[in-house]
């Protein structure tokens, strides 16, 4: 459960950035 809370955490975290970079260009 741990594993997958942090996969979850981290792959937010790259969609966040991918988004925020997407609203940039």
């Amino acid at each position: 459960m741990i594993q997958i809370s942090r996969f979850t955490l981290l792959f937010s975290f790259l969609l966040r950035l991918l988004i925020e970079r997407s609203i940039s260009f």
